[in-house]
């Protein structure tokens, strides 16, 4: 199938000029970069044989504190703008268009409001109620109160009763509520800190309850006008055509809008000339079960893997993590009989074999984390947790087996590629979670709006390691065992935070 369209750089849509025209034959699509001239706000468009039409608008938001602020506006934005107040936008579209999904999403590095549709007159409607109240929200007190938080009495029928803090943000994020009751999550969040003290990844995005507490309507009003400006925009759609209807409302909705100020460059985290460690507090009741605390002691180690750009790094950590089951082999490692070592049989039998440790792997900003943590008791003088992964890590390079194992999984990879390509509902997925994290993260961190998506150098490099999978093993054991900026962490128990 051969998309046929009319759009040529140079050409102007209103105050929009096309500034690069791409064709991506794996996925026989086009790329259309635009800008808008009085306000610089840049728009991606893929031009795609797909009747669903997708559309995001994401925002830079940059983090100093815990406070949460872009978790709060996010929740803020679509329950009312001045042309609209008291209106929840997000509900009103939900029951008046056919759309196929919607929604709004704050990552580490940005917001981002979502929605798809088949209807044309959809996907119009939504964008032009949810841009006016991306630019001009309401934000007024009483959705302040609601959506972050603020005191009341525990029983508002007995007015003189205990008085506690409740809100939608607040609420989601304490620690015993919503769903951020994951330990693995609880573990990264607190070693995040560890490992990227230098930039506002560090910072908890969503917000700590406490920090929470101390957010002010007039904290989010001011960020809003600070960041929520076209210089830190960007609007990302696809279809079969050019979306010049959508084109048109925006650059009617920016009329008198100032381009703002851009978020200051991302800063990667320098990398550590020696590993460091750290000691990670988690309360109690999240810690081992307690039959098991006075024996066994939770430890972790995660790396910060090259960032995004480094695409072979990256795909070779993916090949060789799926194609080697790490936890299954530490967990062997962890339980493994030592006829030498009585204190080894005799910590092996309560030590039940299933899931001893288990991986983190996942997305921070434009790095990596990779490792995991576990229930760790050393069997030997001087062992500790790292040693022991460095032993078992060491075994499986020189494994004449592990090359096959990965040659077998970049093959597999390379077929998910193609077949993804091929699918009429794989990459028309754009407008999900996880799609639109990727190309805003590496849009906003390296102007590369295509490294998010499944293209001809991800197959490339995944046929190349199937040929090759000894570079794989080469490039990962660099990473692992010569790259410094590693974390290795113990978790103490401590009681509960209290909240002010």
């Amino acid at each position: 199938m051969s998309l046929h369209f009319d759009i040529k750089t140079g050409e102007t849509i209103g105050n929009f000029r096309v500034n690069e025209v791409t064709p991506l034959y794996e996925q026989n699509e086009t790329a259309v970069m635009l800008s808008h001239g009085p306000t610089g706000l840049q728009w991606l468009h893929f031009i795609a044989d797909d009747p669903v039409s997708s559309c995001a608008i994401g925002i830079t938001t940059p983090v100093s504190d815990d406070r949460g602020i872009p978790h709060v506006l996010e929740h803020m934005v679509l329950k009312g703008s001045r042309r609209r107040p008291g209106t929840d936008l997000l509900r009103a579209m939900q029951n008046q268009t056919a759309a196929k999904s919607m929604g709004s999403y704050t990552f580490p590095s940005c917001t981002v409001y979502h929605f798809d549709s088949a209807v044309e007159s959809d996907m119009r409607a939504i964008f032009e109620v949810w841009f006016d109240a991306i630019l001009r929200p309401e934000l007024s007190e009483a959705t302040f109160r609601r959506e972050a938080g603020h005191f009341q009495t525990q029983d508002i029928s007995h007015p003189d009763g205990p008085i506690v803090y409740t809100g939608t943000v607040f609420n989601e994020m304490c620690e015993n509520k919503g769903n951020k009751g994951k330990l693995t999550d609880k573990i990264i969040k607190e070693a995040r800190r560890h490992l990227v003290p230098d930039n506002g990844l560090g910072f908890d995005i969503l917000g700590r309850p406490a920090a929470i507490m101390s957010l002010t309507s007039d904290d989010v009003r001011v960020y809003h006008k600070r960041w929520y400006c076209p210089a830190n925009m960007r609007i990302v759609t696809r279809g079969r055509e050019m979306p010049r209807t959508l084109l048109e409302i925006a650059d009617k909705l920016l009329d008198g809008v100032e381009a703002g100020e851009a978020a200051p460059p991302f800063s990667p985290q320098p990398r550590w000339n020696a590993p460091h460690t750290a000691e990670i507090a988690l309360s109690a009741s999240e810690s081992l079960p307690r039959r098991r605390r006075k024996r066994i002691s939770n430890q972790g180690i995660i790396w910060l893997l090259p960032d995004a750009s480094d695409y072979r790094a990256s795909e070779a950590i993916d090949n060789f993590v799926w194609a080697i089951d790490l936890v299954e082999i530490m967990n062997k490692a962890a339980v493994a009989k030592d006829d030498a070592s009585s204190r080894g049989q005799g910590w092996c039998r309560p030590c039940p074999t299933p899931m001893n440790f288990t991986m983190m792997f996942r997305r921070i900003g434009p790095d990596k984390f990779f490792g995991f943590y576990g229930h760790f008791d050393p069997i030997y003088p001087g062992e500790t947790l790292w040693t022991r992964t460095e032993r078992e890590l060491r075994k499986l390079f020189d494994d004449s087996e592990t090359p096959k194992r990965v040659a077998s999984e970049a093959a597999r990879s390379a077929r998910w590629v193609v077949n993804v390509l091929n699918d009429g509902e794989g990459l028309s997925k754009l407008a999900h979670k996880e799609a639109f994290q990727w190309v805003f993260h590496n849009w906003l961190f390296k102007d590369d709006p295509f490294c998010g998506f499944v293209s001809s150098r991800s197959l490339a490099i995944s046929c190349q390691f199937e040929r090759d999978p000894d570079s794989v093993i080469k490039i990962v054991r660099d990473l692992l065992l010569n790259n410094p900026h590693r974390l290795d962490f113990s978790i103490r128990e401590v009681q509960a935070e209290p909240l002010p």
